[in-house]
């Protein structure tokens, strides 16, 4: 099985499992970040929310927010900026 991030499906494909995840443009449009699920943070990180191998770290650094679950994914880039900086 290949981790990888599907930009097609929006999808992450970790070890057999699909995470949903979604990028945010940021207001001035010189990035974006990603954005995913608290269900996928809980298989890359195990306890002491530490990752569980080189490749999980990988994935999760690419990560800069989790959500509670996937109808949060679903509102608009502002509001998601306002819920992860306030």
């Amino acid at each position: 099985m290949i981790e990888t991030f599907d930009y097609h499906s929006m999808q992450i494909n970790w070890r057999g499992k699909q995470y949903p995840f979604r990028e945010i443009i940021m207001e001035d449009e010189q990035y974006y970040l990603l954005v995913s699920v608290v269900d996928l943070e809980r298989v890359l990180l195990g306890a002491n929310d530490i990752p569980v191998d080189k490749k999980a770290e990988w994935v999760d650094n690419k990560i800069a927010y989790y959500f509670e679950s996937e109808e949060c994914l679903h509102q608009s880039d502002k509001d998601l900026l306002n819920i992860i900086y306030g």
